[in-house]
């Protein structure tokens, strides 16, 4: 129970605390956590140090309304104490709770509290005795009181923003962004929250949606303003002019970097400014982007064109490219020779697959209002744009363009189609004629590789073809850089045709059932490249199938990629439906998931294309029917939309759920696990439905076998959330396989005999198992996970797999199956 009050004794101005309401964040687990754990302790507490903007009000709400929640889903009563700010002195008869209730003190902004006020909450907080827990947050930086905190009260950092929790901040307040654009702003905030809340109303629709391209440097909002200023105060000019000069480079090299500025690397080394830059390995950038772009946005105009002119000497005699990029913009004046010089590098730097900084130096060169040179130069932005995934920039651009070379209307259609996600039209992926474009020269292999991949996964082994798939990206991807020019003269693909590429390589792998390579392949390259906008939006449809069998976190990036806001696809149409009864089977409503399984079903039929021919693992119609009890064996007939293995599979796993124990061997195998193509996923589903035709059979003990099967192939796969209805359907084999037969009761147990409820073969484990072994190895067969097991016998995870393997090695079996089963036998 909670029981909230506000200290207001002899206070100038009692305040409120603010209600809480926060989203709460992935971030905020972890220190929950360790809140909870100085409550369980009774004393101490937790003193979160943050920068302002670091979102430390919002986490001692969080954290404040978890603890709140676990003590009354216990029973145990809290009382909670919030200090104001302007409390003067503190009565501590207000801090007695005669209930015998726990307090807990919640002092935002310690560091602004009267000293006096301070000092006995400290003291009260770790005073032997005192049922009393502080829970408080204070300042990070010069101005702030640093002092070290008295035991056992412990100091944490508020935790940065992920990307992740980025989204989720930006979604309470309305924003839609693409997941790699709000990693990079993440980037550019340094993760404090106010800085990017502050930074997205500068930006418009299109470059939140990554179709259009962010300036650089980023606006500085007044949060990084005052975050990154006071860094700056105490610099030297000459500290100044060395930082400026690595702001606006283009190069990270610590040779030229150093001779721009006249200087050497021994000094550099000695400034305090040297606590700003990575020096390593001959490189050196400024470590923040905030401050550099703060540097960038205090420089005069003079100031900058010095610092260009002085890396365009520098640079001279090693990089003519980079040199003639730094001496235009040392440049003040349009100047139709520089014009054509930096179309000719932006040439270069797509030519390379460098298509982010191709399109910012085409777009200088027309700048420099060169009339003759626009038609080009248009083409050149355009081209780059397209490459790049902003492809509003490159319908823009390319619709003013003329190009000896380049086809400015068919990469204008290419960008349309890519905005419209149309491919569903065709009897492919669309992707052959993407590659002929010659875009980069990188990219047609990239792309030929990716079309060739798919057409295999779709009519033979996803294995082989991710293996290639997988040997093509290790041998010519590398990661996206963002201000840094790419030096490397060997051409690297576009990061669309990256998108490509990551995305088949996404796709196999959740055809293969790797769930989990799946989502964590999604997740990462969905920090820096453009995947739902490639393939017809299939990374939305494959993000939200990983959602839909708990392999990701709807609330984190792969989630994010499954809500991006693309345009209506039959393939989208399709996925959603299948997801949704996903859902509704975990949930027990199967004759809803049939339902919608027959509703995709349907729309499979009318589609063309990879909406007709790909089918990603899910429910057959027939599996959700069975489930209800309805045996209806013209429903396999109605799935042959697909013609490729998985849709052969797809029609067996029908017959399994439709026919029962028939289509069962003496050996309580089926068949379908030996066809060519079944994964994990085809197996696990047919576990399932023999289980449940032995458990309609009045065989539990065998069912409970096969059904623990499919759990420990779902939880292999990394469909978490099925493998959770699977284990739910354990506990209930679990009861009636323990439940006494009906009759009379026995007037006793023998000592011989095993105890009432207990399977024979586990009582037999008596004689030759350790109590906790046995209590391990029981919880198994009932079909409980080690994370389970481990919370249900308060021991680690690590301590269950040590207890787990001895039970194995005494009972002779390897697998949680054949212990299962040994549990039952008479």
């Amino acid at each position: 129970m909670d029981n909230s009050s506000v200290l207001g004794y002899r206070s100038t101005a009692p305040e409120t605390h603010a209600a809480s309401g926060a989203v709460r964040l992935a971030q905020h687990d972890a220190e929950i956590r360790v809140a909870a754990a100085a409550l369980s302790r009774g004393h101490g507490g937790v003193v979160w140090t943050g920068d302002p903007g670091s979102g430390r009000s919002t986490l001692l709400d969080v954290v404040a309304e978890a603890l709140t929640h676990a003590s009354a889903a216990d029973g145990t009563r809290l009382r909670r104490v919030i200090v104001p700010r302007t409390l003067t002195e503190i009565d501590e008869r207000a801090l007695q709770a005669d209930d015998g209730a726990r307090l807990l003190i919640l002092a935002d902004d310690l560091d602004h509290l009267a000293l006096g006020v301070r000092s006995f909450l400290l003291d009260a907080a770790t005073r032997p005795g005192t049922p009393w827990v502080l829970l408080a947050t204070r300042t990070s930086g010069p101005v702030a009181d640093a002092s070290p905190l008295p035991h056992p009260l412990v100091e944490r950092r508020v935790p940065v923003l992920s990307a992740s929790d980025a989204l989720l901040v930006l979604a309470e307040h309305d924003v839609v962004a693409a997941p790699h654009v709000v990693a990079s702003l993440v980037r550019t905030s340094s993760g404090n929250p106010s800085a990017l809340l502050q930074t997205v109303p500068s930006l418009t629709a299109e470059q939140l949606g990554g179709t259009s391209l962010l300036p650089d440097p980023m606006p500085v909002p007044p949060a990084t303003e005052r975050l990154v200023g006071a860094r700056l105060i105490d610099l030297s000019a000459v500290e100044h002019r060395f930082l400026l000069i690595s702001a606006v480079a283009v190069v990270d090299r610590t040779d030229v970097l150093v001779r721009a500025a006249g200087t050497d690397a021994a000094t550099i080394a000695s400034w305090p400014a040297a606590a700003l830059l990575n020096l390593a390995g001959g490189r050196c950038r400024i470590l923040e982007p905030g401050v550099r772009a703060l540097v960038h946005a205090r420089a005069t105009l003079a100031e900058r064109t010095d610092a260009h002119l002085s890396l365009a000497s520098a640079l001279a005699a090693s990089d003519m490219l980079a040199a003639d990029w730094h001496r235009s913009l040392g440049t003040l004046a349009g100047d139709g020779t520089h014009a054509e010089g930096l179309l000719r590098i932006a040439e270069q730097l797509l030519a390379r697959g460098d298509c982010l900084h191709a399109v910012r130096v085409a777009r200088e060169a027309l700048s420099q209002g060169v009339d003759a040179a626009e038609p080009y130069g248009h083409a050149v932005a355009g081209a780059a744009a397209l490459g790049a995934g902003l492809v509003h920039d490159a319908v823009h651009h390319l619709r003013r363009a003329a190009h000896p070379t380049i086809d400015v209307d068919v990469l204008a259609g290419h960008a349309l189609r890519l905005i419209a996600q149309r491919t569903e039209r065709t009897t492919d992926w669309g992707i052959a004629p993407l590659a002929a474009t010659h875009l980069c020269p990188a990219d047609e292999a990239a792309l030929r590789a990716t079309d060739d991949a798919l057409r295999e996964a779709l009519t033979g082994s996803a294995e082989d073809a991710r293996y290639t798939l997988q040997t093509f990206a290790t041998s010519m991807l590398e990661p996206v850089q963002e201000h840094i020019w790419r030096t490397d003269p060997q051409p690297r693909p576009s990061p669309l045709a990256q998108s490509h590429v990551r995305v088949a390589q996404a796709l196999l792998d959740v055809l293969e059932a790797r769930f989990d390579l799946a989502a964590d392949l999604v997740d990462e390259h969905a920090r820096a490249l453009p995947v739902p906008l490639v393939l017809g939006s299939l990374a939305t449809a494959l993000a939200g199938r990983l959602v839909a069998l708990g392999a990701a976190a709807p609330r984190g990036i792969v989630g994010a990629v499954a809500r991006h806001p693309v345009p209506s696809s039959a393939l989208l149409r399709i996925a959603a439906l299948e997801d949704r009864a996903l859902a509704s089977f975990a949930e027990g409503a199967a004759a809803e998931a049939a339902a919608l399984l027959e509703l995709a079903a349907e729309q499979r039929r009318r589609a063309a294309g990879p909406a007709h021919d790909l089918v990603l693992p899910g429910l057959a119609p027939a599996e959700a029917w069975a489930e209800t009890g309805r045996a209806d064996h013209s429903l396999p007939d109605a799935l042959a939309a697909g013609t490729g293995p998985a849709s052969r599979i797809l029609a067996d796993r029908s017959q399994v759920a439709l026919t029962g124990l028939t289509m069962v061997g003496p050996d309580g195998r089926t068949g379908v696990a030996d066809l060519r193509g079944a994964t994990d996923w085809d197996v696990a589903m047919v576990e399932l439905s023999v289980g449940r035709a032995f458990a309609r059979s009045g065989e539990p003990h065998r069912a409970h076998t096969h059904v623990l099967a499919a759990a420990e192939l779902l939880d292999l796969a990394g469909a978490r959330r099925t493998a959770d209805a699977a284990r739910q359907r354990l506990s209930t084999l679990t009861t009636a396989i323990l439940a006494p037969p009906p009759g009379p009761a026995p007037s006793a147990v023998s000592p011989a005999s095993p105890a009432a409820g207990v399977p024979r073969g586990i009582a037999r484990w008596r004689t030759f198992l350790t109590e906790r072994e046995l209590e391990v190895a029981q919880l198994v067969a009932q079909g409980a996970s080690n994370r389970e097991i481990a919370e249900s016998l308060y021991l680690s995870v690590r301590t269950v797999e040590v207890y787990l393997g001895r039970a194995f090695r005494k009972l002779g079996v390897t697998t949680r199956v054949e212990l299962a089963v040994r549990a039952h036998e008479d």
